[in-house]
Formats: structure tokens, C-alpha cells, sequence
């Protein structure tokens, strides 16, 4: 059964994940000395318990342990999520306000305390801390991603973006930026960013809703953007329109004219590999053959685009070419157009399936200062700032 192959990279969510049980004993033994072992051991299970829902149990333990250590910051935060939680916005604020004065304070807590107030509809208390939250912690891709959320919301989609992508500048391993980021450009003219966001985001946040929705998203704007139609004459001509910017502009860094990425690179690259396999629409078995062509296009001669335009997820494909399991990858990045069949084909295709997972769980794709991707790599507009 294909539920028993899922990939099993770790899930990062745009809300503040529960602490991580081990890591919560272990912060507790280095800087809680006075605490018993008991009370660590209880704290650890009540940590299980939040991971686990069952949130009101997880409350009595931090409550008697935080009788024993009042001052403990993780488990007063712990308690302030377990209320969050529990939709007690009130008395989380109350916890989160206190603990925003401690030492120990990190950017989850503006986080969580600003979604407190988002929650119940109050945006503006949610901005302004997660505002004052971005001044204690700048390069803090969480709040970044909530104060693009805010803008999002108010349908002020150019703010958005920016924010998003500014959080992936300052804190490029945040998935969550990727994925909102990828959603807007999805559904404008500049669907090329889109499909490089979008498809790095699954492989740092590789299940979930998200992801799937990510995945559904790729698959429709390779059908949307890639067309044909006939001529006067009857002749087939193919369109691919992933990008509409058409500027090119001088790199004073390496002194060489740069051209529109989207116009000049990603779509010039793809029409390679569309018309070696055929006219649109195209099955998922023929995109997964478009995908394969395309990464052997993009690192050959004479463009040779991965040494002029180093792109993270493209070395990404490569790697995973290499290893022989680009069909395997490409049916899971596009499995959101079909679920049934992608579950039918691994059914039908076990061993195959079960060979690319396992390098793919032993293979993480790997962001942060030095591997990254943003946008404005291969244009002349920085975001703004």
C-alpha cells in the first residue's frame, strides 16, 4: 500500500510547532537543575501529549511543574500554547506578555501571541507585535510570513509578497514563505517564480495539506501555460507562457548583460523539452518525460544555464537524475492533479517507489545561507525592503 512508502522528511508548519519532546527534556536537565527527574520525565510526556492533542492533560502537568519551578520559560510557554490551543486567547496573551520580557524569549512566542489576536479577528494587535517581534528577531522568517499572511488578507497581494519574500532572504530555511510566495505567483503573469517556489517548498515540507495543494498547483499551471493551436495554414504552433517581463538589464557585479530569466532561460529551456515529446495537453507520464528532458537541457552545452544560472532546485533535479528516480520524483511533485493514479501507479510500480523514497529520505534537500533561491537572483528589482 502506498501509505506505507510515504516520504518521511520532517513537516514544518506555518504555525509554531509544539516542542520537540526530547528536546524538551533536554533544555529542562541543562537549565533547570533544581527541577527533580520526575518532573522532567512528566514535562516530556506532557509535550507528547500536546503532539498528541490532548492538550487539557498536558495543562495539569506544566501546571504542577511550573508549582515546582515558576520561572521555567519553556514550560510557561508550553502552558501559554496549550491555552492558545484551547482557544483561551485571554490567558495565553497574559502568559505570552509576561514571558516577553524573559531572557529566553525567541520569535515563536511573538508568533503564536500575534495569532492569538489574528485568531479573534484583531489584526492590528496581531501586527503590532509581531512588528515589535521583528525588531528583537529582523532575520525572522516567521514573522515575516505572518505579516505577508496580514497583508494577504487584506488583499494587498504586492505587500504580501514582498514580506514573504523577504522571509526567504533572511531565513531561507522557513518552508512557509515558499509556499505562500509560490501561491501568488501562480496565479499571476510571473507563474515561473511559482513553479520554482512551489517545488522547493515540497521538498523541505515533503506531506500535507500544503504540499498537496502546492503539488495540484504545479501540475494545472503546466496545463494552463503550456497550449497549442493551429495556424491559417493548419500548422500546430506550441505557446509557453510562464513569464511576461521581457526587461533585460546590465549586472554590475559581473559585468554581462542579463536577460529576462522566465523569457530567456526557463521557458526557451522547456520548449526544448515540449517539443521532443509532443503537442499539449500533456498526461502525466509525458510531463514526467518533459521534466526529464528539461534537466538535461538546462546543464548542457551551449548554454550550459546551471553553471550561468545556478538554481537550487534545478541542481536538485540533477542529483535526483542521476540517481535514476527523476520519474518517481516528478509523479509525486505532480501526484496533485490525480491522486488515484499516482496511488495506482505505485501500487503498480513498488519497487521503483520504494528505492526513490528511501533516497529521498536519506537525501535532504538542503537551504539556508549558502543554498538558497530567490527571485530577484536573475533580475535587475531587488524586493523591497
Amino acid at each position: 500500500m502506498f501509505f506505507l512508502l510515504y516520504l518521511l522528511c520532517d513537516n514544518k508548519s506555518s504555525r509554531p510547532m509544539k516542542t520537540v519532546r526530547l528536546l524538551t527534556a533536554v533544555f529542562l536537565l541543562w537549565t533547570v537543575p533544581a527541577l527533580a527527574q520526575t518532573e522532567v520525565n512528566r514535562i516530556y510526556d506532557a509535550s507528547e501529549m500536546m503532539d498528541n492533542i490532548e492538550v487539557a492533560k498536558s495543562m495539569e502537568v506544566f501546571g504542577r511543574a511550573l508549582s515546582s519551578y515558576s520561572q521555567s520559560y519553556l514550560t510557561n510557554y508550553e502552558l501559554g500554547y496549550a491555552y492558545y490551543l484551547q482557544e483561551d486567547y485571554t490567558r495565553a496573551g497574559r502568559i505570552f506578555s509576561r514571558l516577553s520580557r524573559d531572557m529566553s524569549v525567541d520569535d515563536r512566542l511573538y508568533q503564536v501571541w500575534g495569532n492569538s489576536y489574528a485568531d479573534r479577528g484583531n489584526d492590528r494587535k496581531a501586527e503590532k507585535i509581531y512588528r515589535r517581534g521583528l525588531k528583537a528577531f529582523p532575520h525572522s522568517g516567521a514573522l515575516h510570513m505572518e505579516l505577508g499572511a496580514l497583508a494577504f488578507k487584506d488583499k494587498r497581494y504586492d505587500e504580501a509578497l514582498m514580506y514573504f519574500e523577504r522571509g526567504i532572504e533572511l531565513d531561507p530555511s522557513y518552508p512557509d514563505n515558499y509556499w505562500r510566495a509560490a501561491g501568488i505567483y501562480l496565479s499571476s503573469s510571473e507563474s515561473v517564480w511559482g513553479m520554482i517556489y512551489g517545488e522547493i517548498y515540497m521538498n523541505m515540507v515533503c506531506n500535507g495539506e500544503q504540499n498537496m495543494e502546492v503539488s495540484r498547483l504545479l501540475a494545472e499551471a503546466y496545463d494552463s501555460n503550456i497550449w497549442h493551436e493551429k495556424n491559417d495554414r493548419g500548422q500546430d504552433l506550441i505557446y509557453i507562457s510562464f513569464s511576461e517581463n521581457n526587461s533585460i538589464w546590465y549586472d554590475e557585479t559581473l559585468k554581462v548583460m542579463r536577460f529576462p530569466y522566465g523569457v530567456a532561460v526557463y521557458e526557451p529551456t522547456l520548449g526544448n523539452a515540449v517539443v521532443k515529446v509532443g503537442l499539449p495537453p500533456f498526461s502525466i507520464d509525458e510531463l514526467c518525460r518533459i521534466r526529464d528532458i528539461f534537466v538535461d537541457e538546462y546543464f548542457s552545452e551551449p548554454n550550459d544555464y546551471g553553471y550561468v544560472y545556478p538554481n537550487l532546485l534545478f541542481d536538485r533535479q540533477r542529483q535526483i537524475k542521476q540517481a535514476g528516480h527523476m520519474e518517481a520524483y516528478s509523479r509525486w511533485i505532480l501526484r496533485g492533479s490525480d491522486p488515484e493514479a499516482f496511488n495506482e501507479w505505485c501500487a503498480d510500480n513498488k519497487e521503483q517507489w520504494r528505492a526513490f523514497v528511501e533516497w529521498f529520505n536519506s537525501h535532504e534537500l538542503t537551504v539556508d545561507d549558502e543554498h538558497n533561491f530567490r527571485s530577484w537572483q536573475y533580475t535587475a528589482k531587488l524586493p523591497d525592503k
